[in-house]
């Protein structure tokens, strides 16, 4: 072993550097090596002539080519996103809730709105948003709707 290393470093040193040449020779030979050995034709007609023993040969390739090609693609191109409700009146075309401004004068308090979907007690805050934002890190809260002159905001 090397001066001052335990025989233990020098056993991790020597796995690190075989390691290492593993990687190496499987990027510097091995893959050069298979990819030309891949019957690639140099015409489009040549492409038409492929066997079917070549067509196998080339499935791995093209299989990581069409992969890299969708993955590339679905970050570049727009998505339709995520669906935000996924419990509340799933059969109607919109959800709507109507509250007319009396219904919170004659509580004489507050009303507290959801506005991430997540609450049993929909279209009024249960709190869900708390448990939604710590998993998402997502910063939604209710909508707080206070009768004219209280001067509870909160």
């Amino acid at each position: 072993h090397y001066f001052g290393e335990t025989p233990a470093s020098t056993v991790l040193c020597v796995i690190k550097t075989a390691n290492m040449n593993v990687v190496k020779t499987f990027v510097t030979s091995t893959v050069p090596d298979y990819l030309a050995s891949l019957p690639l034709p140099d015409t489009l007609e040549g492409w038409l002539e492929l066997s079917q023993d070549d067509w196998i040969t080339l499935a791995p390739v093209l299989f990581l080519a069409v992969m890299f090609v969708l993955h590339i693609s679905m970050a570049v191109l727009p998505s339709k996103g995520a669906r935000v409700n996924e419990m509340h009146q799933m059969n109607e075309a919109k959800v709507v809730h109507k509250l007319s401004v009396t219904d919170i004068e004659d509580t004489g308090d507050k009303k507290v709105f959801c506005r991430c979907w997540k609450s049993s007690k929909f279209p009024l805050c249960d709190g869900s948003h708390t448990a939604h934002n710590a998993k998402t890190g997502d910063n939604v809260g209710p909508l707080i709707i206070t009768a004219a002159g209280n001067k509870k905001s909160k």
